[in-house]
């Protein structure tokens, strides 16, 4: 299916892909290397910084990313488990609802595309966006593959699940 898709036993384990973040990693260390010197002379104004803070969160976001064992989706026969930032979370297919695509727009533009689904969390975070998505929760990454493709995939495991018990 995807250079990503490593099956053992009923189980699939999606990894980010190599390619995104070290694309992300690479454009946001030659923005960041472009703002020290650029503005080493002429002094930093608070555009300056703002860039400069921003592409630096880029740069430790997506070097976690290619770190191995930071971020991968396993998912199995009981749930799928979401590992983020080295810290893991279950989440079972009786706890879900039906996946779906939610596409982010920026001034008529799609920005991202997401796989969101509900599981009952009410934080702040998870209200605001079921707000936007009608969602509760998501994916934090689509692994390399398209969001439609892992949507189709989640789907499919979990009516599997539903047809068993």
């Amino acid at each position: 299916m995807m250079k990503n898709l490593k099956s053992k036993q009923g189980e699939i384990l999606l990894k980010p892909s190599i390619k995104k973040w070290g694309t992300m990693w690479f454009a946001m260390t030659a923005l960041f290397l472009y703002m020290l010197i650029s503005e080493a002379d002429s002094g930093w104004d608070w555009f300056d910084w703002l860039v400069g803070l921003s592409s630096s969160f880029g740069i430790l976001i997506s070097t976690f990313q290619l770190i191995p064992g930071s971020s991968s989706l396993r998912i199995g026969d009981n749930g799928f488990t979401i590992t983020k930032f080295f810290k893991k979370r279950f989440v079972g297919w009786g706890d879900c609802t039906e996946f779906k695509v939610w596409s982010r727009y920026s001034r008529g533009f799609k920005m991202a595309d997401f796989v969101v689904f509900s599981t009952g969390r009410n934080g702040l975070w998870d209200q605001y966006s079921k707000r936007l998505s009608g969602k509760d929760d998501c994916l934090p990454d689509t692994y390399g593959m398209k969001a439609e493709v892992l949507c189709q995939l989640m789907n499919e495991r979990r009516q599997k699940f539903i047809d068993e018990n």
